[in-house]
């Protein structure tokens, strides 16, 4: 009784064993993938031998396919033994149910034939049957899971000889790991893989087709019924890498008539349509090319045209790229027309329109003027290729000169990424000149009575749209709000509201991950701003990171109010760039037409002045613009205006407040602006540091604060005892850092009240200066830090840059965010994030410093952490000196 195979996974003999021809396989029997000999050790040199006579014996095989047989009207019809089988109704290798001739029924079809026609000896069963037959014949089987030829049972041999007298690819897949014996006709299908493939189990010969093949099979020797499908893609190794390939299948189960009917084989049959597959494919892409490209008349819409046809075809096609040859320039260019399957830098493929001695491909500039095609090999290895797929560049491509008229002038190049999959054959090298030949037809008869017409509109599109994003510029924004203003003065008055919007943060986008990426954010937001926008509106992009809706026909500020909210909704959503998420909000002004406001030029002010205004609200939201606002943009600029005054006067003060560990003991002071004003009494720095950043003042402020904080540390240097250094904390600003004269100036200042003996600086940074991480800044930190000056990150926990910030620079300690210690004895969540920093900054080695210290309880919290330093008004106020100078040591101070 023959028990049914576990495919894979059956335990055959060892090597040199004999298997009797009834042996019966037991159902949980397994047989692991080496117990199989090697097939060095199975096929002999005198086998090798026959098989190359049989390779120099036209008379004796045909190894494109056919085998020795008399073949129909179609060169392929098989045996009357292979046909002996029984139609019968089949399930197709996914399981679809389908009705096929091909290979069904071998359990029938075995009844009555012997081994070799006449019931005769092992010799006789592989006899005048091709090549593979005088292989067989010559194979020590022995050395294989199906044991010596003459111990074979009846039921392998007739169905060997079937299998080797059939002109259809044909295989025998045996026993419990499916060992193959092929005809001739299986040859082609094999590739390189003959002729070790003969006697080796299925699986080991096919891997990469097991993941469909196998349960296939599977089904067959479950079932008993044949499996198979008119058309099967497969991707088959049998050159040297994956290939596409489509198959018409049929697996037919093989009965072991001679003992209890169960399934002992299988039968596959196969034949081969990839060619016509392809054939269809291409085809079908030329139609949809013609008749995409049938009613257009602008040579630059055809190459778009062409490029999303293409780009429907990616087992043809990896990528696409259609260069044209510019008229009008002096020398042959060539200028990218479209591109399609391909993401990255725009201006890579710009690079592949040089033709001179700087041109990336001179295949290119070969195939343009030979008019020939020109293969391009290894190209990811010459040119930055990344496929939108995200698959890995193909190695080779094939440049085809698009000609005009029968003398051949190239007007343009179409390069076209070869699959891998593919093998570039004359077939392939045939569709892609007619690819080419398609396109040049199209595009010249585009051109014919439209090259003026098209460079004059497009001159007319380039003069009033943005080139990045395709929406307005300033330009024709101001020139619909003119005829929007002009309009609403007829009988029936219009209103019209401007928004404004400017991103936050889009710097730190553009130079932490390049102008790349923050090209891709700008047309992002182009495109989520258009979403947001109502029907009918104009959405422009001003300049830079700043971009303005215009809104006709408005009943109320509160429709517009409406178009704000959604367009700061859907810009905080998320995206990736560069394999990073970033979150991008906008800050938007709303400015409404009115009596007071009617000229363009001064709508778009307002609106501006709103939009700063929604700034400094706290970023992601909108503010309308009022009289109020009018006045406080006075204020504003009243005091930059002072601010300017004051850095040539005598009107800043610093306040210095103590920083003490938890034994009370004094161990530095921090540097804290204010301001005298002649007016408006003693400021701190919330009332006129945001001015000072918008003006640009707050590089020459800082530049002062630094210098007045030094000059004092050196006066109270003198007035101590030697060996006591006294330690001055002072903030500096992220446009500090970035200023290229920064580090000159710290280290004159150092030197003039020299530092290095009588006192210690510290220099207390915001974590947001850590974002840009420009390598400049990176180096002026470092060279101070050698220099003695301590680096502390200040308000660290306000959530501006990831952790990365910490090893960028030698620093010496983390400060907390003082709103994280004001909140931590009531706030469990911020008591965890003060804790965090605490233990981080101790891993790292640094000094962990809390600010804004007010109460008891938060004091207490602070000792429990083990918090190193303590700074805040429950300990002491800012004072414009520090009485008892002489007593500047390390020694416990009366707490205020």
């Amino acid at each position: 009784m023959t028990a049914r195979p576990h495919l894979g996974r059956g335990r055959g003999p060892a090597p040199g064993a004999t298997v009797p021809v009834d042996a019966t396989v037991p159902v949980d029997a397994t047989v692991p993938m080496d117990a199989v000999a090697p097939m060095d050790t199975v096929l002999s040199a005198d086998t090798m031998d026959t098989v190359d006579a049989a390779r120099d014996n036209p008379d004796g095989a045909n190894l494109d396919g056919v085998g020795p047989h008399t073949a129909g009207s179609d060169g392929l019809c098989p045996s009357s033994a292979a046909l002996a089988g029984v139609r019968q109704s089949s399930a197709g290798l996914d399981g679809t149910a389908l009705d096929t001739g091909l290979g069904a029924g071998l359990d029938t079809g075995l009844n009555g034939i012997g081994v070799d026609g006449t019931g005769g000896a092992d010799g006789q069963m592989f006899a005048t049957r091709g090549v593979m037959g005088r292989l067989a014949a010559a194979m020590d089987w022995a050395g294989t899971a199906l044991g010596p030829a003459e111990e074979w049972n009846s039921t392998l041999r007739m169905a060997v000889g079937i299998c080797l007298d059939s002109a259809f690819p044909k295989a025998i897949l045996w026993g419990p790991e499916l060992i193959m014996i092929y005809n001739d006709a299986y040859l082609p299908i094999l590739g390189h893989k003959h002729p070790r493939s003969l006697g080796r189990p299925f699986r080991q010969v096919w891997p990469e087709t097991w993941e469909i093949m196998g349960p296939a099979l599977e089904r067959v020797f479950a079932g008993g019924a044949a499996v198979s499908t008119d058309d099967q893609l497969l991707l088959l190794d049998r050159r040297g890498y994956l290939e596409e390939c489509h198959f018409t299948l049929s697996l037919s189960p093989v009965r072991d008539i001679m003992g209890d009917g169960g399934v002992a084989g299988v039968m596959a049959t196969g034949r081969e349509t990839t060619r016509q597959v392809f054939a269809t494919r291409r085809l079908a892409c030329l139609r949809e090319l013609a008749t995409a490209t049938a009613d257009s008349y602008d040579p630059w819409e055809v190459c778009t045209r062409v490029i999303e046809v293409l780009g429907r075809y990616p087992a043809d096609v990896s990528y696409g790229v259609l260069l044209m040859r510019d008229p009008d320039a002096q020398r042959p260019v060539l200028r990218p027309a479209a591109s399609c399957g391909l993401v990255g830098d725009p201006r890579d493929i710009d690079r592949l329109g040089a033709l001179g001695a700087e041109a990336p491909l001179p295949e290119l500039a070969e195939a343009l003027f030979s008019g020939q095609a020109r293969p391009v090999r290894g190209l990811p290895d010459r040119f930055p290729i990344r496929l939108a797929s995200g698959c890995g560049p193909p190695a080779s491509a094939i440049a085809a000169p698009l000609a005009e008229g029968c003398d051949g002038l190239a007007i343009g190049l179409l390069l076209v990424g070869v699959n891998d999959r593919l093998a570039p054959d004359d077939d392939y090298r045939d569709f892609i000149e007619l690819l080419a030949g398609q396109i040049s037809t199209a595009v010249v008869v585009a051109r014919a009575g439209e090259v003026e017409r098209a460079r004059a509109a497009d001159a007319r599109y380039r003069a009033l749209h943005d080139g990045l994003t395709g929406l307005p510029n300033r330009t024709a924004l101001l020139d619909r709000l003119h005829q929007a203003l002009t309009g609403a003065r007829g009988d029936r008055p219009r209103r019209v509201a401007v928004l404004f919007v400017d991103l936050d943060g889009f710097k730190t986008v553009n130079d932490s991950l390049g102008h790349h990426a923050g090209d891709d954010l700008l047309r992002e937001v182009a495109g989520r701003c258009r979403r947001a926008a109502r029907p009918g509106d104009t959405v422009a992009r001003f300049s830079g990171d700043e971009f303005a809706i215009l809104c006709e026909d408005i009943t109320s500020a509160s429709c517009v109010e409406a178009v704000a909210k959604r367009l700061v909704s859907t810009l905080a959503i998320p995206r990736t760039a560069c394999e990073r998420t970033i979150t991008v909000t906008a800050s938007v002004g709303i400015a409404v037409s009115g009596p007071e406001l009617s000229d363009p030029e001064d709508i778009l002010h307002a609106a501006d002045i709103a939009m700063y205004a929604a700034k400094r609200q706290g970023r992601s939201c909108h503010m309308v613009f009022d009289e109020t606002m009018r006045a406080q943009v006075r204020r504003r600029t009243r005091t930059g205006n002072d601010l300017r005054r004051a850095l040539v006067t005598d009107e800043l003060r610093l306040f210095y407040q103590p920083v003490m560990n938890m034994a009370g003991e004094l161990t530095g002071v921090e540097a804290l602006l204010r301001w005298q004003h002649p007016e408006r009494g003693l400021l701190e720095p919330d009332a006129f540091l945001a001015v000072a950043e918008e003006t640009g003042l707050i590089v020459p402020l800082g530049r002062r604060v630094l210098e007045m904080a030094c000059r004092t540390a050196g006066r109270w240097a003198s007035k101590l005892p030697a060996g006591v250094a006294p330690r001055i904390a002072v903030d500096v600003s992220a446009c500090q850092l970035a200023d290229p004269r920064f580090l000159s100036e710290v280290i004159a200042l150092l030197e003039a009240t020299n530092a290095d003996d009588r006192y210690e600086l510290g220099l207390e940074i915001t974590e947001s200066a850590f974002v840009d991480d420009v390598p400049a800044v990176t180096a002026a930190l470092r060279d101070l830090g050698a220099r003695g000056v301590s680096l502390y990150v200040d308000d660290f926990g306000a959530g501006y840059s990831s952790l990365s910030c910490l090893h960028r620079a030698p620093l010496d300690g983390l400060k907390i965010d003082k709103r994280c210690v004001a909140r931590m004895t009531e706030d469990p969540a911020e008591h965890a994030v003060v804790a965090a920093v605490i233990g981080l900054a101790h891993t790292l080695g640094l000094t962990a410093v809390a600010n804004g210290v007010e109460t008891p309880e938060q004091l207490a919290a602070l000792q429990t952490l083990r918090c190193d330093l303590v700074q805040g008004r429950l300990l002491a106020s800012p004072q414009p000196d520090l009485p008892n100078l002489p007593d500047w040591r390390p020694t416990a101070i009366e707490r205020c």
